[in-house]
């Protein structure tokens, strides 16, 4: 006779990181990692860093320039660069969004997740490849990329005047669609979400997700958690703060992850 022991896994160990000051050497991080993600998104059209009045935080030129140093630190370890969504201005216009199209190509974002604000520009134009979605069925969009063995997809919803009604399938159940797909090309899967409301938590209860990046013009730093075995972080309003989460994986599940956030300020040059 033999006995079927199931083996409960273990839900990954999270902690957190604020980095406020320093230059940028300092800000990195030697703390041991299998895989970073940098993340961020809710650009609005804005190349450069926020209008606030005290410590302008922020811009796609800090954002690369210090995940150019970061990766170069890293060195041999998987880094991907993503963004949860809204990063043009809302509009389907070319004298806003051009200059976004031009920068983010130039800052090397290997997946940018489409939110709704971005739908209008996005699905009259053929975006180049980082683009992806579950839940925007489009020509040139692609549900899911797979970028140095990690599968990335994202979904968003449809916005408080639903203007992307008709353009949008359900979320979770494009992502239950797609998410066997991933797993069947990749060990670490991330799902990237947009202005997602209370769909967020049920996004994070779905079985096969690593990691969800969730944007929602958050104006604080919230605490990463976990539920089940996904962990889930939520991205700095407009990226004044750049997430950095470092994953360690054993057996192609994530065990551990550091949730590092740094202040793009003037000093990140």
């Amino acid at each position: 006779m033999y006995w079927l022991i199931a083996t409960a896994v273990a839900a990954p160990v999270v902690s957190q990181e604020v980095i406020t000051d320093g230059p940028v050497r300092k800000r990195l991080s030697d703390s041991t990692a299998d895989i970073v993600l940098f993340y961020g998104g809710e650009q609005h059209g804005d190349t450069g860093p926020c209008g606030c009045e005290e410590r302008p935080k922020g811009g796609l030129d800090r954002t690369n320039a210090y995940v150019t140093k970061a990766e170069q630190a890293a060195g041999d370890v998987p880094a991907l660069l993503v963004n949860a969504g809204d990063w043009t201005d809302g509009q389907a216009i070319d004298f806003a969004n051009a200059p976004m199209f031009e920068a983010l190509n130039a800052g090397g974002w290997d997946v940018l997740n489409v939110g709704w604000r971005d739908i209008d520009w996005v699905t009259d134009r053929a975006f180049p490849e980082p683009v992806v979605s579950a839940n925007l069925r489009a020509p040139g969009i692609a549900r899911f990329r797979v970028v140095q063995g990690v599968a990335v997809t994202g979904v968003t919803g449809a916005g408080p005047l639903d203007r992307a009604a008709g353009k949008l399938n359900d979320p979770l159940q494009s992502l239950r669609e797609v998410l066997p797909q991933m797993a069947a090309q990749a060990d670490v899967i991330v799902v990237l979400g947009y202005d997602l409301g209370p769909v967020a938590t049920e996004v994070s209860r779905l079985d096969g997700v690593d990691v969800f990046v969730e944007a929602n013009e958050y104006g604080n730093t919230y605490d990463p958690v976990v539920v089940g075995d996904t962990v889930w972080v939520k991205s700095r309003f407009e990226t004044r703060r750049l997430g950095e989460l470092r994953l360690m994986v054993q057996g192609g599940v994530v065990t551990s992850a550091l949730d590092r956030h740094i202040d793009l300020d003037k000093a990140v040059r």
